[in-house]
């Protein structure tokens, strides 16, 4: 990646944590380049764990639906042209550098310092307002009421996912504070729709809801998505709608991320016939997905905290039955050795390797926890090829007159950082996350050129 914008953004910092985290700089940035999150509409979802599938689900759904829509998640896996999707594709190395260029010249004017979130949150709003997409989904970074995301003024809707213990250090020390923080997103008079949240942090975000008079949509109450057959699911509502969906991702727990996603596109009017079709449709890399390398299955899982380790256990043992072949690496915010614990329950071996990223835990320090609780592993660091290549090692010494049981899959999960390497390593396919009706979209240059042909 090359360009005076591109070469901007590699030198802010990840966040801006001078003094606590605010959204002052951004609103003024925002507010210099015209407010471009506010000339689009959009949908806000924020969550401990399930907002990005949800924001690709409904992505799907509205590209189904024949709109052309906008996607920012985070973090990136590979590159982070993936944090700025049209119409189910990364937007081109030249789009985000025109645009982060003229974000540098902006800030530099005027002396004001972004963080590199910050700032691919604004040229994310950019290229959207410059494609004159129909629908922005936007995916909050951390927390909510003071996350980068937040300076959308009045989205059509919003959703909070889930809420569990991640970030306690920044958004607080319970599940009520978190869900206080989170809350930050839903707007005076806007629905916001609720995922599978426990009764304390629910009654929280209600009343902040009821204070400002945004209408609360619940899972279990307003809306559900039970499972009907071990693949599909049935959203029902408190309309009397039923609609059959099919997600697209594995994992019980998507079930209720489709219901949530369903839930918003009806709120927005969408066909039910789009709403399984998107949900059908839908690819999020590196969310239990299931790859074929040199004859075995791998599992990439990118569960971050306990919860999501929870989630990827309860998949392992539905869909195999048997303990498998484990690479795990993790950063230093979150609760390790917890996420060790609820993994050694699945794990027949352990393979340490270091996420790429300058918050990694050692792996020394993952092998002395887990040795002190009796369990071995092999530390790789950063050398994923020869992780790899000690799978096919192993197979190749056993002897080839036994016979062998099938082989176990292995499991790649813990950070992102981490995921998103591996699946370079050994190939992992990248198709677009959903299939746009309509694939067109209007550029700045389609319509300069439109001016010259008048």
């Amino acid at each position: 990646m090359t360009g005076p914008g591109l070469s901007y953004l590699t030198v802010l910092p990840p966040w801006n944590g001078k003094g606590g985290f605010t959204t002052d700089s951004v609103s003024s940035v925002a507010k210099l380049w015209g407010n471009p999150q506010d000339q689009v509409k959009s949908i806000h979802i924020a969550g401990t764990n399930g907002k990005g599938s949800v924001a690709t689900f409904l992505s799907a759904i509205l590209g189904a639906e024949g709109y052309s829509v906008g996607l920012t998640t985070s973090p990136h896996l590979s590159k982070l042209n993936e944090r700025v999707v049209i119409n189910g594709l990364p937007v081109d190395d030249e789009v985000i550098d025109a645009s982060a260029e003229e974000l540098r010249q902006i800030t530099s004017t005027h002396g004001i310092e972004l963080s590199f979130f910050e700032a691919i949150t604004l040229i994310f709003f950019d290229i959207c307002r410059n494609c004159q997409v129909d629908w922005m989904v936007v995916e909050v970074g951390l927390g909510g009421r003071l996350d980068a995301t937040n300076i959308i003024k009045n989205p059509t809707a919003c959703a909070i996912t889930s809420i569990s213990m991640d970030h306690a250090e920044i958004l607080g020390s319970t599940t009520k504070l978190i869900a206080k923080e989170k809350a930050g997103i839903v707007k005076a008079g806007v629905p916001v729709v609720l995922g599978k949240i426990s009764d304390d942090s629910r009654t929280e975000i209600e009343r902040i809801a009821a204070e400002i008079g945004a209408p609360v949509c619940a899972y279990g109450r307003e809306f559900n998505c039970s499972a009907s057959n071990p693949e599909g699911f049935v959203y029902s509502d408190s309309g009397g709608s039923y609609l059959s969906v099919l997600p697209a991702l594995r994992g019980a727990h998507q079930g209720v991320n489709a219901g949530v996603a369903a839930q918003l596109a009806k709120l927005i009017g969408i066909s039910d016939s789009s709403i399984s079709a998107g949900v059908s449709a839908a690819f999020w890399p590196g969310r239990l997905e299931v790859v074929n390398y040199q004859g075995r299955e791998i599992v990439f899982d990118a569960g971050h905290n306990p919860a999501g380790i929870q989630t990827l256990v309860e998949f392992i043992n539905t869909e195999y039955n048997q303990r498998v072949d484990l690479c795990f690496g993790v950063i230093n915010t979150k609760d390790w050795r917890v996420m060790v614990d609820q993994l050694c329950l699945i794990a027949a071996s352990w393979r340490l390797l270091k996420p790429q990223s300058g918050a990694a835990v050692s792996c020394s320090s993952i092998a002395e926890y887990l040795s002190s609780i009796g369990v071995s592993a092999d530390i790789f660091e950063d050398d994923y090829q020869r992780c790899f290549s000690s799978f096919k090692e192993s197979t190749d010494s056993t002897n080839s007159n036994v016979e062998r049981s099938p082989k176990p899959p292995i499991v790649v999960v813990g950070s992102i950082y981490l995921i998103g390497a591996v699946r370079e390593l050994v190939g992992a396919q990248n198709p677009p996350l959903w299939e746009q009706r309509h694939r067109h979209v209007s550029t700045q240059a389609d319509r300069n050129e439109e001016k010259r042909g008048t």
